[in-house]
């Protein structure tokens, strides 16, 4: 964002896939896998001096087996602390 690059953005695309790899067990537990994907953007401000960076991701999950579908949305920032 600025030419001594003391603050910066950041964009893209953003996604992700889980799989569950064995079988529930249990009296109450189903013979399917579960399973869903999703896929969204995020970006990112910096401000390298003052050592602080803030993220917001968005995410639409598209497909879902044996658990629930929805869209989310995540903030989350860091800072140096010492």
């Amino acid at each position: 964002v600025t030419k001594d690059e003391s603050r910066l953005i950041s964009a893209g695309l953003t996604g992700y896939g889980n799989w569950q790899v064995t079988q529930d067990t249990g009296s109450a537990s189903g013979s399917t896998k579960s399973q869903n994907q999703a896929i969204g953007i995020q970006g990112g401000f910096i401000i390298v001096p003052a050592n602080f960076q803030i993220n917001v991701r968005y995410l639409h999950e598209y497909t879902g087996r044996s658990s629930f579908v929805g869209d989310w949305i995540n903030v989350s920032f860091a800072i140096k602390a010492f």
